[in-house]
């Protein structure tokens, strides 16, 4: 692929911005380098990417994946313009180690102070979402979202937990007798459940109880217990 002076001048800027960062040690995605071939993907910290609307902090990781799942590049989130180098498979090794010509390439947030990944959507500018050597991909919007997926170990300590579940099937455990309350909301604002606030003992509960199936999309679960309060975003895909 041939690029053109003005995008030449315009990607030499941005990496320049990147060089002139102190980079932080990269430690949660691993991945093979030096494969023989690679393309790059921007991330401009004008795009103001997001977990759960609000802004990546600062040491979250960025990691790029293949259809299979393979962590194919990945690097630190300082809040200025990043440039991941992502791999393509080496033809001389047995196993995958990287990405082939016209794979669609995902993206996830490794949330340091959550101790999960959360897996993005994201738009192009150029470059587009697959897979080709020496491609140049400039990201417009980046949104990751946690999928309550099981007990993270932020709440492990509290004395309530979030545990997965198949469908509405959540649940949750109370250690001690504690105000409960739960709303769930659409993607539009509208109420589509609401607990409100009840008196629960020491046990355990069914997050939801007795709500039909959700329809796909995204959904904001807010519930405190006491002086817990946990505000997640969610997708349901069905």
């Amino acid at each position: 692929m041939r690029i053109s002076n003005s995008l030449r001048s315009f990607l030499l800027a941005l990496l320049l911005t990147v060089s002139a960062v102190e980079l932080r040690a990269q430690t949660h995605f691993t991945f093979a380098i030096s494969t023989g071939n690679n393309m790059t993907v921007l991330i401009q910290s004008a795009i103001n990417p997001v977990i759960d609307e609000s802004p990546i902090a600062n040491g979250d990781e960025i990691g790029i994946f293949t259809p299979a799942g393979l962590c194919i590049g990945a690097g630190v989130w300082t809040g200025a313009n990043i440039a991941l180098t992502t791999w393509g498979d080496n033809d001389l090794t047995t196993q995958p180690d990287g990405a082939t010509a016209g794979e669609l390439l995902s993206y996830k947030v490794w949330d340091v102070s959550a101790g999960e990944e959360a897996p993005a959507t994201v738009t192009y500018a150029s470059g587009g979402q697959n897979y080709a050597a020496d491609r140049v991909a400039i990201l417009t919007s980046f949104s990751a979202t946690t999928l309550i997926t099981g007990t993270a170990a932020s709440q492990s300590r509290l004395p309530i937990a979030i545990l997965s579940g198949n469908g509405l099937s959540m649940s949750y455990d109370l250690a001690k007798r504690l105000p409960v309350s739960v709303f769930l909301y659409d993607i539009n604002g509208k109420v589509a459940y609401r607990l409100s606030t009840v008196l629960q003992g020491p046990g355990h509960y069914p997050l939801m109880h007795g709500v039909a199936p959700l329809a796909s999309g995204r959904y904001v679960l807010r519930f405190t217990a006491g002086d817990i309060r946990i505000n997640r975003c969610f997708s349901v895909i069905r």
